[in-house]
C-alpha cells in the first residue's frame, strides 16, 4: 500500500487554521471559570458572615462590598461579554473581522 492511501494524522491544534479561535475560546473559558469560582467565594463569604453573626455595621459594609464585587464580576464575565458582542452583531451595531468569513461560509448560521 502506498503512503498516499494512509490516513494522515490530524494537525495539532497549533497548526490548525482555527487555532486562534480555539485559543480565544480556551482563554474565555478559563476567565469564565474564574468568575464562577469568585461568585461561589462571594456566596460562601456571605454565608459565613451570616453564620458568625457579624454586628450590623460590619454586615452592612460586607453586603455593600459583596454587591460591588458581584457587579464587577458580571461585567468581567466572559460569557456575558460574548453574549453582548453577539447581540451587537445581531443588531448590526458591530461587525468584527471574522463576521464576513463566517457569514459567507456554507455551514454558517
Amino acid at each position: 500500500m502506498s503512503n498516499s492511501h494512509i490516513e494522515q494524522p490530524p494537525k495539532s491544534p497549533s497548526q490548525s487554521p482555527v487555532a486562534p479561535v480555539l485559543s480565544t475560546v480556551f482563554n474565555l473559558a478559563e476567565l469564565h471559570g474564574k468568575v464562577l469560582a469568585a461568585e461561589s467565594f462571594l456566596d460562601e463569604l456571605q454565608a459565613a458572615a451570616a453564620a458568625e453573626g457579624c454586628d450590623s455595621a460590619t454586615s452592612a459594609v460586607l453586603t455593600l462590598w459583596v454587591r460591588c464585587a458581584r457587579e464587577a464580576l458580571s461585567r468581567a464575565d466572559a460569557a456575558a461579554c460574548v453574549r453582548g458582542t453577539c447581540q451587537r452583531i445581531a443588531k448590526g451595531e458591530e461587525r468584527p473581522g471574522w463576521w464576513g468569513a463566517v457569514s459567507r461560509h456554507p455551514s454558517g448560521h
